[in-house]
């Protein structure tokens, strides 16, 4: 899906990408964005 691209979920991602140390993951998996 295309629409993902401009998205937040394409904001967190490239976040992700680029401050690593800003974002860890719960016991269960998911993603936690400090």
């Amino acid at each position: 899906m295309t629409i993902t691209s401009f998205g937040p979920a394409n904001r967190i991602a490239r976040t992700a990408e680029t401050h690593p140390l800003t974002w860890r993951l719960r016991d269960d998996g998911e993603p936690v964005w400090l």
